[in-house]
């Protein structure tokens, strides 16, 4: 697709939007003017009772606009609030999906050259997300429980990427903006809401549910009928202009959801995962968002929020979903267009609950937060075991994560948080120079990230702590075969490698149990192989500027593997001697290293202290 080309179009055609805009709200003004003089007496049917009139009528929708601008000027956490939304705290992430979130967001920061926004969580079984802010500093991103459990990881890289498009592009002060305008301009339709309802329907924390708080909005129109019938008529009077104003808003958001769209392609480098996002969005069950807040804020979303009024026609916020494949691909849209077209005919087909179809959505989002959180559980349990299998040969565990959290540069640290690019880390830690696989290839930005890491080195003395911190996250994805496949791709590439890129090898394979390659039972014998071979690592070393052979370290490997299947006191004995010759060595990191592999390799706690 030509995406610059949209870009640039979508943007020429919001300025006519805003303009238009602008007329409406003159126009609105004038109608609800020359509505006034039918109650006046002809005495005050002259220009200057009409400007008073207007000014009077302008004055108060500026006023209810300034009101509201003056709220949203605090910032994108505002609507995230409103919509119910809790921060992701990078440091405080406990459950692998929010880790997830925070790592792509931080992905698509770095692919579009953008800083960190605040990340929000929606408690909301629906597919969708939104952007908020006046500017780059305030900007926040929220995406719901449902897009986070039902989308795979390019769906999810594109959603993002479609979000950040609207903070780069001023999308969300635009809509900040829009949102205090169409306040103002829907100020008559306001007050007659509040004649209706009164504050009767507003939701009071948790003290009341949902299903109490309709009653008590139901109870309070019926006891107060006279008010309510003259909130009517002003519904009624300010129902066009808010009618008017909806349209031009939802095209002015049309446009800028093509524009998102296009830039989405330009930062992922893909139209697929877009597609497929938007697929699932088009033949998800349902796709309201259950926020009492949600209408005000629907131009925000990444998706329609399928709001059961006149506006679903007249000033759809979104462009049909299929519309909206067709422009990133119309081979797609053809394969996809019967498929979401049924799904569509469907939703209109589903009766409407009222406000007790809210009830009924909390309920399912019940259901769906207790499958993710049984999800969780398990894949903390597969973290934990993991963790505590590194711990019962590292005592000093958590100082070394603490020192480790300090010294590594944040895109490490952070990839190494995100079981599904620990691939990609031991590809960096082990591969030689200049040496890239497909799965450095496989994305673009996976090549971006792979260049990251090139560009900001970490020190191979903090490579044993980084696989320490990464295999509880990838343990919990199931990953440990595809880690051990990446591994001997990268590490076979290696004539001779540093030291700490063996040890690297060797422990991934001993806590990923993977069998021991020996030839015979263990030996007491083998001990003397093991000595002599750490003498030749100290010669090697230092000949070879820190490099080994990688035959010799596998037959060192092959040695560890024979040893370990000794009893405890043998492995005592044999390590008392591999300290001695440890003590030897000029290059104390160094020796850290391989004296600290060999005491998890035989799993001896506590070798050194």
């Amino acid at each position: 697709m030509r995406f610059f080309e949209q870009q640039a179009q979508a943007r020429r055609y919001t300025v006519k939007l805003v303009v238009l805009y602008v007329t409406a709200m003159s126009l609105t003004v004038s109608l609800l003017t020359w509505a006034s003089g039918w109650f006046l007496p002809e005495e005050f049917h002259t220009l200057k009772y009409y400007l008073i009139i207007a000014a009077s009528f302008a004055g108060v929708m500026l006023a209810a606009s300034w009101y509201r601008l003056r709220g949203l000027s605090e910032g994108g956490h505002v609507v995230a609030k409103a919509l119910g939304g809790e921060r992701i705290y990078p440091r405080k992430a406990t459950t692998p999906a929010e880790r997830r979130v925070l790592n792509v967001v931080e992905e698509m920061a770095l692919a579009s050259m953008m800083r960190l926004p605040k990340v929000y969580l929606l408690p909301d079984s629906s597919i969708n997300a939104f952007a908020a802010g006046m500017g780059g500093k305030d900007a926040v991103i929220g995406i719901t429980q449902g897009a986070v459990n039902n989308l795979n990881r390019a769906e999810l890289q594109a959603v993002i990427a479609h979000e950040f498009s609207h903070i780069l592009n001023g999308d969300t002060r635009l809509n900040m903006r829009l949102t205090g305008w169409l306040f103002g301009l829907q100020m008559i339709e306001v007050l007659g809401k509040y004649l209706m309802f009164g504050t009767h329907f507003q939701i009071s924390g948790n003290k009341k549910t949902i299903e109490e708080e309709a009653n008590t909005a139901v109870a309070g129109c019926l006891v107060s009928m006279p008010f309510t019938l003259l909130g009517l008529m002003f519904r009624i009077i300010g129902g066009f202009g808010a009618l008017l104003a909806g349209w031009i808003q939802a095209a002015i958001c049309r446009q800028r959801e093509y524009l998102a769209d296009a830039s989405a392609v330009q930062f992922t480098r893909q139209t697929e995962g877009m597609v497929g996002a938007l697929h699932k969005v088009a033949i998800a069950p349902r796709h309201r968002l259950h926020s009492w807040h949600a209408a005000e804020y629907a131009h925000f979303m990444f998706g329609s929020i399928h709001e059961p009024d006149i506006f679903d026609k007249l000033a759809a916020t979104h462009p049909k979903i299929i519309d909206r494949i067709r422009r990133l691909s119309p081979y797609r849209a053809r394969q996809l267009a019967e498929e979401v077209a049924a799904a569509e005919w469907l939703g209109e087909k589903q009766p409407y609950e009222g406000v007790f179809a809210l009830v009924n959505a909390r309920k399912e989002d019940a259901w769906a937060a207790a499958e993710a959180e049984a999800q969780f559980n398990e894949q903390q349990k597969l973290a934990d075991a993991m963790r505590r299998k590194i711990i019962a040969t590292n005592p000093d565990y958590a100082a070394r994560q603490a020192l480790l959290a300090r010294n590594t540069p944040n895109v490490w640290f952070s990839l190494a948080s995100n079981g599904k690019r620990a691939p990609l880390l031991l590809h960096a830690m082990l591969a030689p120079a200049g040496f890239q696989t497909a799965l450095v290839h496989s994305d673009a930005l996976g090549e971006v990230l792979y260049q990251r890491l090139c560009e900001q080195p970490l020190y191979s003395v903090h490579y044993i702590d980084l696989l320490e911190h990464m295999l509880p996250y990838a343990a919990s994805l199931k990953l440990e075969e595809k880690l051990l496949a990446e591994a001997e791709r990268a590490y076979c590439a290696n004539d001779e490698a540093a030291l700490a890129q063996h040890c690297v090898w060797h422990l991934l394979n001993v806590y990923l149990g993977r069998p021991s390659e020996k030839d015979h039972p263990g030996n007491p014998d083998t001990a003397d192989s093991i000595i002599n071979t750490l003498i030749s690592f100290q010669t090697a070393s230092e000949k070879n500027g820190g490099k080994i052979k990688t035959a010799l370290f596998r037959q060192f490997q092959m040695a560890l593997n024979q040893v370990a299947e000794l009893p405890e006191s043998e492995r005592q004995r044999i390590l008392a001697d591999c300290e001695v010759v440890l003590g030897q060595w000029h290059n104390r990191a160094v020796a850290e290293i391989l004296r600290y592999t060999l005491g998890v390799s035989l799993n001896i706690v506590g070798i050194g202290d």
